[in-house]
């Protein structure tokens, strides 16, 4: 059998060069070729986890999806759990009608085969085989209660002197009778009486959790309590949970997630698969007095729409959940007359080492997230792994599962550019750096926190508004913007956006909304970090924006990368931030660009060994199709503090110079433009 192993960083899969990330580790494997399909498992670690590291539980986690799609993305939360509680979680892919044409039988035999995979490879995966468990969610808790019950369904090429029954089950409504009347029948009819867990359950069956809605409307509760029975006639444990008003799927959405993962949790301390769960961790003081107030710059314009004073104050706030990542609410502003919340994660050292003592005096750091992002927990806990308090919240009106009742506006693009004709403060721009500027003020609260260090990094639309929030909140000591600047209406992707405004729309949006309103009166350190090939804001946006900025700058552009979510890299943004925030050694900075009759020079200034200069250009049309933008790189010399390269082109369309260190971080000069 062909296997391909990947080891991926779980916090997020930069596209810059830099270092690996600190948090939990994942592996992606491929366990099985089925023809021309390659099923894969995403294997989840504890963090510290090493090939070294003891056999540990593991639990194997099936998506639902009805056998006719889904993807191994579907229990990643629980999974994430799982592995923040020390043990190995699993999420294999399989077969299924959708995406391959295949019928249920099929995906019961790659879920077996799954299993048998685990099993199998312990010993490089790092699994405790005496402690393995299966689950999953509707049809996944089928296959995951089918591995242990049916008899056929063997993939012909699978070794089974290698058991594929799991020691415990852990299912979430899942459908457990396929016979007549029962759900998928039609599918299975011609084999349902050994695919059906509830028909094929024989003596011995595994310790189960079973949790279900009474307001399930595809698993009968006759079937809830035939499969119950048959567990108690066995003399098996079934723990059956029913969840009232609860409906299909109910285990992903608010409350109801964090009481299953609780459940689960529970159950699996009982059969010694868990230490005992951590006890609820109290919820941090909130130290008006630590908050400093705001001292906007005098150039801010006088029609910034945002209440300043106001949003200086701590929020108040709703914690749940415990350590190492706690979820909250803060209060948000008021959203078409009514109040709302806002959901965030929050994290330290001390929560991620179960050692409140490590919390002292921390530099702290909010994060803000892309156009489809959300409320990252595993960004919170990567900067908490590098000594950082961080707190990253969502910013769509959203909680962890999904839209809330009470969440301000969503970030389509039509909130953010076609609402013009609603009051300014139903508009998404103004709620969302409101919301982000309380976060700073509720991180500056906190006991643990210094409120004198605290920095600021946003991605692609949380870029754009880091760009507004630096230009606004001067208590912040840095600002790493990632994709994400001014001048829109000039040129970035939302063109067709503003060709619809009228010039008293546009201007009155501009005014507004864009970043070139607020950048040239920031106070605080920036760093922009850019690629050469960005769909959404293009270079000479950029370049624009980048020049308003009067307080200390620094630029990273790599030419050839494409727009995508960053999270851990650049080295740059870690190496930056932490100059400003714990007096770490600083970035290269490139000043004086120098334009000659042949030759381009600079003076850089660094602390640390230069290692390779070059100049970089393109002659294609900036308003363009970005992935076809050619860079061409060619090289300049370093003598002591000077660069020197041959100038490009007169027909360049924009060109900067670039240098890198020992350290393998990389800075840019301005982004010269004609």
């Amino acid at each position: 059998m062909r296997i391909k192993i990947f080891l991926i960083a779980a916090v997020g899969m930069g596209l810059f060069a830099g270092t690996a990330n600190a948090g939990m580790i994942t592996k992606l494997i491929t366990y099985k070729i089925a023809g021309d399909v390659e099923l894969q498992m995403k294997v989840y670690y504890p963090r510290g986890w090493t090939e070294d590291s003891e056999p540990l539980p593991t639990v194997v986690l099936f998506h639902g999806g009805g056998w006719h799609a889904g993807d191994l993305s579907h229990f990643w939360r629980q999974a994430h759990h799982l592995a923040l509680r020390g043990i190995i979680s699993v999420a294999p892919t399989y077969r299924t009608k959708g995406d391959h044409d295949t019928g249920p039988d099929k995906s019961l035999e790659d879920a077996k085969s799954a299993v048998r995979y685990v099993r199998g490879h312990a010993k490089e995966l790092g699994v405790d085989t005496t402690r393995l468990a299966a689950g999953g969610g509707s049809a996944g808790g089928h296959l995951a209660a089918a591995t242990a019950f049916s008899e056929g369904f063997n993939a012909p090429d699978d070794d089974l002197t290698i058991s594929c029954k799991p020691l415990a089950l852990v299912l979430f409504n899942p459908v457990i009778d396929n016979g007549p009347g029962g759900f998928g029948h039609e599918l299975v009819k011609e084999y349902w009486e050994d695919f059906s867990p509830l028909h094929s359950m024989t003596a011995n069956p595994p310790p189960t959790l079973f949790m279900i809605g009474d307001k399930d409307q595809l698993i009968s509760m006759d079937s809830v309590w035939a499969y119950k029975k048959k567990m108690d006639d066995f003399g098996a444990r079934c723990d059956l949970r029913i969840y009232k008003e609860a409906m299909h799927s109910f285990f992903n959405h608010g409350e109801f997630f964090d009481q299953t993962v609780e459940e689960m949790d529970n159950f699996l301390v009982s059969l010694g698969y868990l230490k005992v769960k951590p006890k609820k961790v109290l919820p941090p003081r909130i130290l008006a007095e630590k908050v400093n107030p705001i001292h906007a710059a005098t150039s801010v314009p006088e029609t910034t729409p945002w209440d300043l004073d106001a949003l200086s104050k701590p929020p108040e706030v709703e914690w749940g959940g415990v350590a190492p990542v706690r979820p909250l609410y803060y209060k948000g502003e008021a959203y078409q007359g009514k109040p709302t919340r806002v959901f965030a994660y929050y994290s330290t050292p001390g929560m991620l080492a179960g050692d409140p003592s490590k919390d002292k005096n921390l530099p702290a750091i909010v994060l803000v997230h892309g156009g489809v992002g959300k409320a990252f927990p595993q960004w919170a806990e990567l900067w908490a792994s590098r000594g950082y308090a961080a707190i990253a919240m969502d910013l769509a009106g959203s909680g962890p599962a999904g839209r809330m009742a009470d969440g301000g506006p969503g970030q389509s693009d039509q909130t953010k550019f076609g609402t013009m004709d609603q009051p300014v403060t139903d508009q998404w721009t103004y709620h969302a750096v409101a919301n982000v500027i309380r976060a700073h003020s509720l991180i500056q609260s906190l006991p643990e926190v210094d409120a004198d260090r605290t920095a600021i990094n946003g991605i692609s639309w949380g870029g754009y508004l880091t760009c507004i929030v630096a230009g606004l909140d001067n208590r912040f000591k840095a600002a790493v913007s990632v994709y994400g600047c001014g001048f829109l209406s000039d040129n970035s992707a939302w063109l067709n956006w503003f060709a619809k405004m009228t010039p008293d729309v546009l201007a009155r949006w501009n005014q507004l909304w864009d970043p070139a309103q607020y950048m040239g009166s920031t106070v605080v350190p920036m760093l922009f970090a850019f690629g050469g090939r960005d769909f959404a804001y293009p270079p000479d946006s950029v370049a624009k924006t980048y020049d308003l900025i009067k307080s200390p700058k620094n630029m990273h552009f790599v030419p050839h990368l494409p727009h995508g979510d960053v999270f851990e890299k650049p080295k740059a943004m870690e190496v930056f931030i932490g100059h400003y925030l714990t007096n770490g050694v600083s970035l290269a900075k490139i000043t004086s660009v120098d334009v000659g009759e042949n030759s381009v020079t600079a003076v850089v200034d660094a602390e640390t060994a230069l290692v390779m200069a070059q100049l970089h250009y393109t002659v294609d049309a900036l308003i363009a199709e970005p992935n076809t933008r050619r860079w061409i790189a060619q090289p300049a010399t370093i003598a002591k503090s000077l660069l020197t390269s041959k100038r490009p082109p007169v027909e360049a369309t924009i060109w900067f110079l670039t240098v890198s260190d020992e350290r393998e971080t990389t800075v840019a000069s301005e982004l010269m433009l004609p």
